[in-house]
């Protein structure tokens, strides 16, 4: 008895369109990904990087973790000063669920963020809900 990948089309029915639909899901993937890396290398190229086994879950139990016990800023502080590079020690990137996610303790990042290139950077309606209290609408357009 030989086996064909293509005879399982015809014994499944259900094979070929979730076949399909992965394939053009992870081609999707790709795709968005290498796009992302261009603009990236565009803007000058990736922070220092903390590399996170799968999916970055090690990472988010060890936040989890220093959270319970109450020790998140030695928890940070620490992440800065070994996963940041000399000439910014206090910005670091990782990819948590193929997420990127940078985290910055630098004055100047934050300047940009909050004040002079504010509008560089998606908020949305949330993000004024949370820090309207703290920036008032002096930064943050109005909620429409």
């Amino acid at each position: 008895m030989t086996f064909s990948f293509l005879s399982q089309f015809h014994e499944h029915p259900i094979v070929f369109p979730i076949t399909a639909v992965f394939v053009l899901w992870l081609t999707r993937l790709i795709i968005v990904r290498l796009n992302q890396e261009r603009k990236i290398k565009a803007l000058g190229g990736h922070a220092a990087f903390r590399h996170a086994s799968p999916l970055g879950l090690p990472f988010i139990y060890e936040a989890v973790k220093a959270g319970r016990n109450y020790s998140d800023y030695t928890f940070w502080l620490n992440n800065f000063l070994q996963y940041g590079n000399e000439s910014n020690p206090y910005t670091w990137e990782t990819r948590l669920l193929n997420l990127r996610i940078i985290q910055t303790a630098d004055e100047e990042n934050i300047k940009a963020i909050l004040a002079t290139q504010f509008h560089d950077f998606g908020k949305g309606k949330s993000f004024n809900e949370d820090f309207h209290a703290f920036l008032g609408d002096s930064m943050i357009p109005p909620i429409s």
